[in-house]
């Protein structure tokens, strides 16, 4: 009996574990069917973004990308024509412009020592706005006194040289008229054979020696004479090189 019974155990068990397989091989979904169902929606987003993608909305063909690039600077052009005579530049020969603010400067340049005015301040016709440094006005007067001093010695000097030049000239004539009387002599002793030619030679290149010297001495004066603005006594705050 003890027999039996492990045989019907046996057998309820084997049937006990093909009803599990049974259910369980009903729920698993066949293997041919799984990988269909798990690509098909790939391949689908695959389509849609090769559909939606930048590429194949924005691209644009060839040609129009070499019309857009030649009309470019025909744009640039007409672009720029247009801000010219377009009313952004103007120009005029004769205007005036009003401004809350001026420029003020000095017939000379220094250095500012002081300021008499204060910003927004109003100010009046012949108003100190503000004072220079003087030490270098001062400096050039002084500079400017001393040229005076020097013009006024330089000028000096050019009388004195003039008034040389005149006595030089009268000395030079004085030996031009003895030359001559020397001369007139040997040119009478050689006419009677009393002296040799050489001694009437001999004064005559002298005559024509200290002629010469008191030509070029009377064009110096005049030079000297012009310098001096053409009058030997002129007074030297008169002369032009003091004004």
């Amino acid at each position: 009996m003890l027999t039996a019974q492990r045989i019907e155990h046996s057998a309820e068990s084997n049937e006990r574990l093909e009803t599990s397989d049974a259910k369980s091989s009903a729920l698993r979904p066949p293997r041919s069917e799984a990988p269909q169902k798990e690509h098909a929606p790939a391949r689908e987003l695959t389509k849609h973004k090769r559909e939606n993608s930048p590429e194949r909305i924005f691209r644009l063909p060839q040609w129009k990308r070499r019309v857009a690039f030649a009309l470019l600077p025909i744009a640039l052009i007409a672009g720029a024509y247009w801000y010219v005579t377009g009313g952004q530049i103007m120009s005029t020969d004769d205007a005036y412009v009003e401004a809350d603010k001026v420029g003020v400067s000095t017939d000379v340049s220094g250095i500012v020592q002081d300021v008499d005015v204060i910003e927004n301040q109003h100010v009046k016709a012949g108003q100190i706005l503000y004072r220079l440094d003087a030490r270098q006005f001062q400096i050039a007067v002084e500079n400017t006194k001393a040229n005076l001093a020097q013009t006024a010695l330089m000028i000096e000097s050019l009388k004195r040289d003039y008034r040389r030049m005149l006595s030089d000239i009268d000395t030079q004539q004085a030996q031009v008229e003895l030359d001559q009387l020397t001369y007139d002599r040997q040119a009478d002793l050689v006419q009677r054979n009393v002296t040799p030619k050489a001694n009437y030679d001999q004064a005559r290149f002298a005559l024509q020696a200290d002629k010469s010297k008191v030509a070029s001495l009377k064009q110096q004066a005049e030079v000297q004479l012009a310098r001096l603005g053409g009058d030997p006594d002129i007074p030297t705050t008169e002369h032009p090189q003091y004004l």
